[in-house]
Parts: C-alpha cells; structure tokens; sequence
C-alpha cells in the first residue's frame, strides 16, 4: 500500500509539471506580459545624390524613390553658371521628342514635360536641394547650356524607411493660380519648402520694389523641393510671381492672377 501511495503521488506530480510546461507554451503573453506592438522604422536621413555635369552632358542615376533626395552638382563642364533642371515627362511624350525640342530650344518643349524643380551651381560650392519627385520617367539638363544630352531616370515608389524632411523657415505652396503661406515668412538665411499642391509647371519669382531677390523652380505636382530661394530676406514685403504659361490658354500665371504679397519678419 505505501508504495501505491508513492506511485499515485509520483504520477500527480508529473501531471502538474506537464500542465505548469504546457501553459507557459501556448500562451506567450503570459510571460511576455501586455501585448507587444509592432516596432515603427525611425526617419533616415534623405540620400545624397551628385549630379555630374559635362560639356555635352549629364551623369545621373538610372532611378530612385518617390522620397526625398539631396541632388548635389559636380561640375565637371566649361560652364560656369549651370541650373540643373529636373522635369517630368507628360504622358505620351517620347524622350526622343522631348529630346528634338530641348534642341531647337522651342517653348513647345512645355507641352511635352512639366518642371520638377532645379538646383543652381553656387560660385564656391557645388549646387544643393532636396527634392520629392512624385513617381513617373524624369530628365535632367541644363537647357542652356548648348549641346547638353539629357540624363534621363525613373522614380518608383518608395520601398524603404521613412525619409525626414530637411529643416525649413516655412512652406510655400503653389497652385493654379496662387501662391500660399503662412505670414509673416521668417527671414535670414535658410532653406524653404516649396510644395505643388497644383496641376502645371510652376516657378517662384521674389522681388522687393523693382530688385529680384530670390528665384526657385517649383517640383512637380504632387512633390516637394527644400531650397534656398534668395541669399537671405530682410524684414519687409516681397512680391511673389509666376510667369509660366498656362497649359490651356498659353496665358501667363500672373495674367490669371498668380501673384501675391507676402510680408517677411
């Protein structure tokens, strides 16, 4: 009987453990304690790109993500003044046509792309702006510069970790036919956001009285660009233009009204 006794204890004794094993196994939040949620990818750093400039051409990547991207120039031409131009090509314009008109240095070259913003060659650094291409087929020229073969690059959808927006005194929005911001605009040196929240090309012409004082391109629709728009702005107002043509009627922005006063602290 006693040895009955130890069997029967032995036996309780394994059931007890296998449970004890069992729950610890087929519950994990039980030892993990409250539920565990999903890590979040911490902002990177946009990636640098360098946009090499020849006498007879542009050296560029074959693609990159709709996300920022700091475009650098390495100027490796005779020409001193360069503005990289960056555009996207409309839908069923061939690089092949957009490459004849770029040539013939026609305006109807409009009717085949839509500016994407720009980078300006610095006189004692290389050009820099950070830019959101939206996807779509891109070219990269400085239209001025005779003889200049575009590089031509895709821009696919955005496979990686958040990309963190460069630091900005504000943001100025453009559209058809308008120019926003929020007043007053800080002043001094420093890089702004530009924003498309249109459908067209636009650009971003500053003056104070009859003196330019700044001059940036804006991205495509549905992008941004972080730029330094003049050397610095002085308290005051400044006068903000667009003369592109409008895609229907040919008219220039300020005709339908793009034009607007901003005052700057």
């Amino acid at each position: 009987m006693v040895q009955g006794k130890k069997l029967v204890i032995l036996l309780s004794l394994i059931a007890l453990l296998g449970a004890s094993a069992c729950g610890a196994s087929d519950d994990p939040a039980a030892d993990d304690g409250p539920e565990a949620k999903p890590s979040v990818a911490e902002p990177v750093a946009p990636e640098v790109l360098t946009a090499t400039m020849h006498d007879d051409r542009v050296d560029f990547v074959a693609s990159v993500e709709a996300e920022p991207v700091t475009v650098r120039i390495d100027n490796r031409s005779k020409h001193k003044e360069l503005f990289l131009i960056f555009a996207r090509l409309n839908e069923g314009a061939s690089k092949e046509k957009v490459v004849k008109q770029l040539a013939s240095g026609s305006e109807k070259v409009l009717e085949l792309i839509t500016v994407a913003g720009g980078v300006f060659l610095e006189p004692k650094a290389p050009g820099e702006a950070t830019i959101l291409f939206p996807e779509g087929s891109y070219l990269a020229t400085d239209p001025e510069a005779k003889g200049m073969e575009p590089a031509f690059f895709d821009v696919l959808p955005a496979t990686g970790p958040p990309v963190e927006e460069p630091d900005s005194l504000g943001t100025i929005s453009v559209g058809e036919y308008f120019f926003k911001a929020e007043e007053p605009l800080p002043g001094g040196e420093g890089v702004y956001k530009i924003e498309n929240v249109g459908e067209q090309s636009h650009e971003v012409i500053v003056s104070r009285g009859k003196k330019e004082a700044g001059f940036a391109l804006a991205p495509a629709p549905g992008g941004a660009l972080w730029a330094a728009i003049g050397d610095s702005f002085k308290p005051g107002e400044y006068e903000f233009v667009c003369y592109f043509p409008d895609a229907d009627s040919g008219k220039p922005h300020i005709k339908l009204g793009m034009k607007a006063t901003f005052k700057v602290e």
